[in-house]
């Protein structure tokens, strides 16, 4: 059986306290690490070993973590982020959701068919809203778990 890498769940580190660049080459304050999800075009690794059906998106932009309330992952939560492809059809939003002990348990795409996904924002009803960016561009709401289909809505007046 493959190892399933835990992470506490309190993490106490020092902000600002940066330590000697580590992995990466990143400088994190004392106390926080860094672990590489997923590199695009390439499944990515669950923690139980197996690897997700879909590759991580290309491009990937702007983004933002939801806590998953769904009954068979309490305790869990959700990083959406936006594919900003320029190539008509091939944009997205990507989904990994992680349990509890931090394993990334699924990856899958929420939005497809869009087109240069850039900026977005979480609402407060626990949406995302995915932004095309280009002169026709439309704003999608998309349901982080991706069990309800992304729809398309008006910003502004």
């Amino acid at each position: 059986a493959a190892a399933v890498e835990s992470f506490p769940t309190f993490v106490s580190y020092v902000p600002g306290l940066l330590m000697d660049p580590g992995l990466f080459g990143l400088k994190l304050s004392r106390g926080l690490h860094v672990r590489l999800l997923a590199t695009s075009g390439f499944p990515i690794t669950y923690g139980s070993g197996e690897s997700s059906a879909e590759t991580f998106h290309d491009l990937p932009d702007f983004g933002a973590t939801f806590e998953d309330d769904r009954p068979w992952n309490r305790g869990g939560w959700i990083y959406v982020s936006n594919s900003e492809n320029r190539t008509r059809g091939n944009g997205a939003v990507g989904a990994i959701t992680f349990n509890r002990h931090g394993n990334v348990i699924d990856y899958k795409r929420v939005l497809t068919g869009t087109r240069s996904n850039c900026g977005g924002g979480k609402t407060p009803w626990g949406a995302w809203i995915s932004c095309e960016e280009f002169s026709q561009g439309r704003n999608w709401q998309v349901d982080p778990t991706g069990e309800k289909e992304g729809q398309i809505i008006a910003v502004g007046n």
